[in-house]
């Protein structure tokens, strides 16, 4: 029987473990990236392609000093909006830039409104979403409006931040120069759009979206914390550039 045992013990220790379920790596959100996506998912690292913060020209934050600001995510509840190959939601996405971009705000002494703070709708679902957006934004008398959002397209080659207006096309340019050279990202530009959210918002109104979901690396980046940060910082340092900083 000894014997039987430690030739038993030897094969297994030449086959190895028999094939199947693989074994955790310990992550709590892994990465299911659709097969036929070809993005080298384990070897993408988003933050090696950001500029350094050293590299970015000066801007005088301390102008948004008082100025009452509305931070917008978009979607949220039972809204999810787009999704990408990763699984991850733009609502969730745009969410934590919501949150980075809030802190950063508020760290140059801005005053900041949320339309959300979590996984659900504006004012609780009991208006429809976009009406809830506006009623908080005019009720606030704010000085700007900032919607944020995750693009998508049925070409996934497309990537990059776009900015949407519709009668404030100097905020716009002012936080899409601005993203772009935070991000080094491709230059979607600015576009004039009648979405409800900038139509009836009575304050300067941009929507801002981070990047394309339906792109695979865009989709890795906008998920990433360090990144999210970024655009963050990039739309703040737009709203210093159109006060004037």
């Amino acid at each position: 029987m000894d014997n039987l045992l430690s030739i038993l013990l030897a094969v297994f220790l030449l086959v190895g473990i028999p094939a199947g379920k693989p074994a955790s790596t310990g992550s709590s959100t892994p990465l299911s990236p659709s097969p036929a996506s070809g993005v080298d998912y384990d070897n993408f690292d988003p933050i090696q392609e950001l500029p350094p913060a050293s590299h970015l020209p000066y801007r005088d934050l301390s102008v948004l000093k008082g100025r009452t600001i509305v931070v917008d995510a978009g979607h949220g509840g039972d809204n999810p909006g787009a999704r990408g190959a990763s699984g991850a939601t733009e609502a969730n996405n745009v969410l934590a830039i919501a949150r980075f971009l809030q802190a950063e705000l508020e760290k140059v002494g801005a005053r900041v409104i949320m339309t959300r703070t979590g996984d659900e709708a504006p004012l609780g679902g009991r208006v429809d979403q976009l009406a809830a957006r506006t009623l908080i934004a005019n009720r606030s008398r704010a000085d700007v409006f900032v919607s944020i959002h995750n693009d998508s397209n049925p070409d996934p080659n497309k990537s990059g931040p776009t900015t949407y207006y519709y009668g404030s096309e100097s905020l716009a340019r002012a936080i899409q120069g601005e993203l772009v050279t935070a991000l080094g990202a491709p230059d979607n530009g600015v576009m004039r759009r009648g979405f409800y959210v900038l139509k009836h918002t009575r304050m300067p109104a941009v929507l801002v979206e981070a990047g394309f979901i339906t792109n695979p690396y865009d989709d890795l980046r906008l998920r990433h914390p360090v990144y999210q940060r970024r655009v963050a910082q990039g739309i703040v340092r737009g709203l210093a550039r159109y006060f004037g900083g």
